[in-house]
């Protein structure tokens, strides 16, 4: 096994340093990326995430982010199985980022 967990400050420490070379994949619905996520991160759905797989170079370092960090870590383990060599679920998922910096999450419409 080559994914890890990446803890809330582990992640904040590597956007701060070197926020270009990490591939940051949202991969909750749609519904809830749109409103709130961490900035520079992307909407993932399985389609889109399969078609990542084969496009990116497996030593691409990827932190996949989900509600609450538990199908963050299934979808971390199928790109270890194929092959992605940096690959990080983050720990306790969008919802324990907001709970521990929520400055650092942008809401692109108002939560009901």
């Amino acid at each position: 096994m080559t994914w890890k967990t990446l803890s809330r400050e582990a992640l904040i420490d590597a956007l701060a340093q070197q926020p270009s070379s990490i591939r940051l994949l949202d991969i909750r619905p749609r519904e809830q990326f749109d409103r709130l996520h961490i900035p520079g991160s992307q909407h993932y759905d399985c389609i889109r995430l399969r078609r990542f797989a084969e496009q990116t170079a497996h030593d691409t370092p990827v932190v996949l982010v989900c509600r609450r960090g538990r199908t963050s870590r299934h979808a971390a383990m199928w790109l270890d199985q194929l092959g992605f060599t940096a690959v990080y679920s983050l720990e306790d998922g969008i919802e324990g980022l907001r709970q521990y910096a929520p400055d650092r999450l942008v809401a692109t419409e108002k939560e009901s």
